[in-house]
């Protein structure tokens, strides 16, 4: 017989290796093994996060798949296994760039714990939020001397600050900002001018998780 203890130490071990194992140990009555599309999403996103001559992954994903909340566990499991890791997320508006912001922040903090999950804390002890420097959306891990998490919208100007990962979620509000050519411009620019401006050497990775609105977006 193998002590209850042992099995959980073993588990946030794994959870502290793979991707898919940290979002079921967090989330365990939504990251199921039946759910295979989340699987495949964890197991590509792990792959391309391994695989360093790779600088851009784009996942076509329909509405109420959980690709949000892959994008934000993925800034948790990053952060755990580099507290100095930098990363930007880019959502279509402000709301919802400070609320992806605020809800990975507070799960880090272990405020907020999915239901029969193991609080985040629990999995990465050295990852703690830095005292004083938590906004709604921006913050700082203890460790970190700039910005750790900083949510954006197409243009915000990040003047000052760089990035490992951009995180890029449904920058299209919907199908009527799909029909306007000048707003897809307008992403374009924002992306090639600003964002990939903000890139530090050659080891950056972005993540475009998006529903697919028109042939010519993002």
């Amino acid at each position: 017989m193998i002590p209850e203890q042992v099995k959980h130490q073993a588990k946030l071990e794994l959870a502290r290796r793979d991707f898919w194992s940290f979002e079921q140990l967090l989330y365990p009555q939504l990251f199921t093994d039946e759910r295979k599309l989340l699987k495949e999403m964890a197991d590509t996103v792990q792959a391309f996060k391994e695989n360093d001559d790779k600088h851009f992954l784009i996942m076509s994903v329909p509405p109420g798949h959980f690709k949000s909340m892959t994008g934000k566990n993925l800034a948790m499991w990053l952060m755990g296994l580099e507290p100095r890791t930098r990363i930007m997320g880019v959502a279509n508006s402000g709301d919802l760039a400070s609320m992806f912001s605020t809800q990975i922040r507070d799960t880090i903090l272990g405020i907020n714990v999915g239901k029969g999950g193991v609080p985040y804390p629990e999995i990465f002890p050295n990852t703690k939020i830095k005292y004083g420097f938590a906004t709604k959306s921006k913050w700082e891990l203890e460790g970190s001397s700039e910005p750790s998490y900083r949510s954006i919208t197409p243009g915000s100007s990040v003047t000052g600050s760089r990035s490992d990962w951009f995180l890029i979620d449904d920058i299209i509000r919907n199908y009527l900002q799909s029909l306007n050519a000048d707003e897809l411009r307008k992403h374009f620019e924002f992306f090639k001018n600003t964002l990939f401006s903000r890139t530090d050497g050659n080891n950056y990775k972005f993540v475009i998780i998006m529903q697919r609105w028109a042939t010519n977006d993002l």
